[in-house]
């Protein structure tokens, strides 16, 4: 009997996400379990006679190969931190570009299945570190920050609302409502994070999933379900010890933010680093054509010396369009920004009413990158090229 290569790499691909979840989880010192699996993945090239190649693909590689021009200019800060740190950023931007090719080549309409159950089993995996660890304040899952935490809800909850779309016809009753508690919990758990990028991605996702239902359903029949999922989801909370009044109340105080909070200084903070980052092109203008070395700005112990108020906390700039311009030069932004505009035209000119949804997707992820640098994250890339590519074959 014949094995389906295709098969076995989308269910490696399909554990590999799922180990992703488990990011602060080491098997070995700085080693990670979800390090395993890319060896493995790599292999595709090496077992596939023929790779397909992309334009979106290309375009990737090229915003890669012009990050390695940045890791030239990160000499120029003579820092040796910012230099290893423009290699291994380089780096980890070339596996990527090569992780989306092998991903584009194996992602199919019934794969959408596999990396929905997937997604399933990663809720559960949160939901019991969420009910084990949550203390109160903000989850943020198995991540460093819940905005990037949210950037992978993003992710589960994509693909098994394209499962439920597109693959309709295959998935059972009992699927489906397996699947709709999944995007109920998801949710719930994206609003203990009490993250703004995370609020306004849900927001962006679920108004123009909305916006689809009615072209497909109709405005009452949509409207109903959607009330019908909110009564679910009160419902369900309310069986919970969760304080989701509590949470929400909270979640409004980071949003509307007075002068002299916490809140207030962590938006400060962000426009700090944008003015830092202006001055460190006043001071090294080439900076503007070549970058200062991809991933330059997250080494602290360099950026600070472009800080002119050291009175607010000093951190990377969390916005990945500046951090693109700032890092590796407005050539690289204005690929970076190609590649976005090109994928929105290629939705835009779907024949069907899918691509409200596929739009909504995209730019919930490219919201949540307007508050943290998302170059190098691996759930913003496979949600990115999930759509790319679904997009394509949905016409």
């Amino acid at each position: 009997m014949a094995i389906n290569t295709k098969k076995v790499y989308q269910f490696v691909f399909a554990i590999f996400i799922l180990t992703f979840t488990l990011n602060s989880i080491r098997v070995y010192g700085r080693l990670k379990l979800f390090y395993l699996f890319i060896p493995i993945l790599i292999t595709y090239f090496f077992v596939q006679k023929k790779i397909k190649l992309s334009y979106e693909n290309t375009i990737l590689l090229l915003l890669a190969i012009l990050s390695s021009v940045t890791v030239i200019s990160s000499y120029l800060s003579y820092s040796y931190s910012v230099i290893f740190n423009a290699f291994y950023s380089m780096s980890t931007l070339f596996v990527l570009s090569i992780l989306c090719i092998i991903y584009s080549n194996i992602l199919d309409i019934s794969s959408l299945n596999l990396f929905a159950k997937f997604s399933v089993i990663g809720t559960i995996t949160l939901v019991i570190d969420f009910l084990y660890n949550f203390n109160g304040n903000r989850y943020g899952g198995f991540f460093g920050g819940p905005n990037y935490f949210n950037s992978l809800i993003i992710l589960f909850i994509t693909f098994i609302i394209l499962n439920m779309e597109i693959n309709h016809n295959t998935v059972s009753k009992f699927k489906y409502i397996v699947f709709c508690i999944s995007i109920i919990v998801l949710t719930i758990i994206s609003l203990f994070t009490a993250s703004r990028s995370g609020l306004l991605a849900l927001i962006i996702l679920y108004v123009f999933y909305f916006i689809y239902s009615v072209k497909k359903n109709g405005i009452i029949k949509t409207s109903c379900i959607f009330v019908f999922i909110i009564v679910i989801t009160i419902v369900l909370i309310n069986f919970t010890v969760l304080d989701i009044t509590g949470q929400f109340e909270y979640l409004m105080t980071r949003i509307i933010f007075e002068k002299g909070s916490s809140d207030w200084d962590s938006s400060m903070m962000r426009i700090n680093e944008i003015v830092m980052g202006i001055n460190m092109v006043k001071e090294r203008p080439i900076t503007l054509l070549v970058g200062s070395g991809i991933g330059s700005t997250d080494m602290l112990d360099w950026f600070v010396l472009y800080c002119d108020n050291l009175a607010f906390e000093t951190s990377r700039i969390h916005n990945t369009y500046l951090s693109v311009l700032f890092e590796q030069g407005i050539i690289s932004l204005l690929v970076f920004i190609y590649l976005i505009l090109y994928v929105i035209y290629k939705i835009l000119m779907n024949n069907n009413d899918m691509k409200y949804l596929y739009l909504g997707i995209l730019l919930s992820q490219l919201a949540i990158s307007t508050f943290i640098w998302n170059l190098t994250f691996t759930p913003f890339w496979i949600t990115f090229f999930t759509v790319s590519q679904v997009s394509a074959y949905d016409t």
